[in-house]
């Protein structure tokens, strides 16, 4: 019997436990760009840097859940053609899991519901955003570059230490994260 290529590799490699479990990402101001695009950066230019996180976070094991202020028939077939298996919409009042779906408590409830489902810690998942509200739930928050121009922000980040800035907007910002965490963690994907 022939193997297929996949199966090949994922045999030759040995177990290890994964450095990154699950990444939380705003689809609206961060995984998409520009006009809402997948394929653009927040000012619209041509980009595939969202389209490497997910491909990253992939190869890493880890499992991205796009997180949305839209309700559940516009975040769906988003999560489809992302090929996702966890999705949250209405601002975390809807956590959809592996198809089913729960009501949960605004997006940290529906965060923190996500991570016991997949008996994942907290110090395992980042989160990547343009606002503060996620480093209760998550290791790490990483904050889309140009939150600091909020000087009221910029002060309240000096208090927390689970927050992390990127330099980058947009889809860059999520592969900033994925990649510095996968990096800083000793698995670069």
């Amino acid at each position: 019997m022939l193997r297929r290529s996949h199966e090949l590799a994922s045999a030759s490699k040995p177990h290890t436990d994964p450095v990154l479990r699950c990444a939380y990402v705003d689809l609206d101001r961060t995984l998409r760009g520009a006009g809402g695009s997948f394929l653009h950066d927040a000012d619209g230019a041509f980009t595939l840097l969202g389209a490497r996180a997910l491909e990253a976070c992939e190869r890493a094991g880890a499992e991205l859940v796009p997180h949305s202020a839209e309700p559940p028939a516009a975040v769906e077939p988003v999560a489809r053609l992302l090929g996702v298996r966890a999705w949250i919409a209405d601002a975390g009042e809807l956590l959809v899991l592996d198809g089913d779906e729960e009501t949960a408590g605004g997006l940290p409830e529906a965060v923190a519901r996500h991570l016991r489902a997949r008996a994942c810690a907290p110090e395992d998942a980042i989160a990547v955003g343009a606002e503060l509200g996620l480093e209760a739930v998550v290791g790490t928050l990483w904050l889309a570059g140009g939150a600091l121009d909020d000087p009221f922000l910029r002060l309240e980040l000096e208090d927390r230490a689970r927050v992390r800035m990127a330099e980058e907007r947009g889809p860059a910002a999520v592969y900033e994260a994925v990649m510095t965490t996968l990096a800083e963690r000793g698995r670069g994907a």
